[in-house]
C-alpha cells in the first residue's frame, strides 16, 4: 500500500504502541479504515493496537512525503496479490469547508466521545435533543438530559 500525505503528516509518525500514539500515527489510522474501524475515540483502544487484521497490514503501508500536496488531501493506492490496483484520493478532508461534516458523521464521532462515559441511551438522547435545541422547549430538554438544570438552579441561589 502507498500513501501520498502532506509532509506533515510524518512530523509524528511513530511505531505506535500505545492508543495514543494511535491517533497521532497515519500508518495505523490507514490500518484501521482498512479495517473498517470508524476512526473515533472509542476505537483508539489496547484491543485495536493488538487486533490482528489492523498490525498485519502496518508493515505494508508505505507513507510518502509529497511537497506541496495541500494539508487537507491524501491518496492511497492499494497493490492486491493479483497484481490489480486499488486507488482512493480526498481533494478536501472531511470537515474541510469545502466538504463539511455531515449530521450523521456529527453523530458517529458524538458517539464515539460520548457513548463510553455516558452510555448509548443517554448520547443518543443528547445527541438528538442538540439537533432539537431550536424548537420550542428545546434548550430546556438538553440542559435537564445533561443535568445543568440543578446546576443553574444551584447558581440562582447563590446569586439571590
Amino acid at each position: 500500500m502507498h500513501a501520498k500525505v502532506h509532509p506533515h503528516a510524518l512530523v509524528t509518525e511513530i511505531d505506535a504502541h500505545t492508543p495514543l500514539e494511535g491517533k497521532f500515527s497515519t500508518r495505523f489510522c490507514i490500518a484501521l479504515g482498512l479495517r473498517e474501524y470508524r476512526l473515533v475515540a472509542s476505537d483508539f483502544t489496547e484491543k485495536a493496537m493488538r487486533d490482528p487484521s489492523v498490525v498485519e497490514l502496518l508493515p505494508l503501508i508505505e507513507l510518502e512525503a509529497v511537497p506541496g500536496q495541500h494539508n487537507y488531501t491524501a491518496y492511497l493506492d492499494v497493490y492486491l496479490e493479483d497484481g490489480q490496483k486499488l486507488h482512493a484520493e480526498v481533494q478536501r478532508c472531511l470537515g474541510h469547508p469545502e466538504n463539511p461534516l455531515r449530521w450523521d458523521d456529527l453523530k458517529t464521532k458524538f458517539e464515539g466521545l460520548v457513548e463510553p462515559v455516558l452510555g448509548a441511551e443517554r448520547a443518543a438522547a443528547i445527541h438528538d435533543a442538540v439537533r432539537g435545541i431550536e424548537s420550542h422547549g428545546g434548550l430546556g430538554r438538553l440542559l435537564s438530559l445533561i443535568g445543568a438544570d440543578a446546576l443553574i438552579s444551584s447558581s440562582a441561589a447563590v446569586a439571590a
